[in-house]
């Protein structure tokens, strides 16, 4: 696979996280719908993750909303983070995908709401904060 792209899953508190990093396209849709189906046949409650992505085109939204679909056909549940001011979110706002898929700007809260667990949020001090 290319280097500057790709889709990675890892497991957080049970759930199956999918990471998309760098530029996804029709070229890469057919193995993100693969890793999809993959973990759905699992079981898992799945987060798609577009943090690390850097492009995301109409067949990659297609299948990331087709995927939610099958989630609603007795699935385990299925949400999209997608930080606010990259890209991908601007392109996900643009088509209002939040009207369809849960949204959530992190995945620590996106996979707190899936495993209804707390999330360990550490507050950053002011002066921290001033330093970024």
């Amino acid at each position: 696979m290319d280097e500057t792209r790709g889709v990675r899953t890892i497991r957080v508190d049970g759930v199956c996280v999918v990471a998309l990093h760098g530029e996804h396209d029709i070229s890469t849709s057919d193995a993100l719908r693969r890793t999809l189906d993959g973990v759905f046949e699992d079981g898992s409650h799945v987060v798609v993750d577009v943090s690390d992505a850097t492009f995301l085109d109409s067949t990659t939204l297609t299948t990331i909303l087709v995927s939610h679909e099958r989630a609603g056909d007795g699935r385990p549940p299925m949400v999209l983070v997608a930080p606010l001011g990259g890209e991908p979110r601007r392109l996900i706002d643009l088509v209002a995908i939040g009207r369809l898929v849960r949204l959530f700007g992190d995945r620590e809260l996106a996979v707190s709401a899936l495993t209804n667990q707390p999330t360990m949020f550490t507050p950053v001090p002011a002066s921290a904060r001033a330093r970024r």
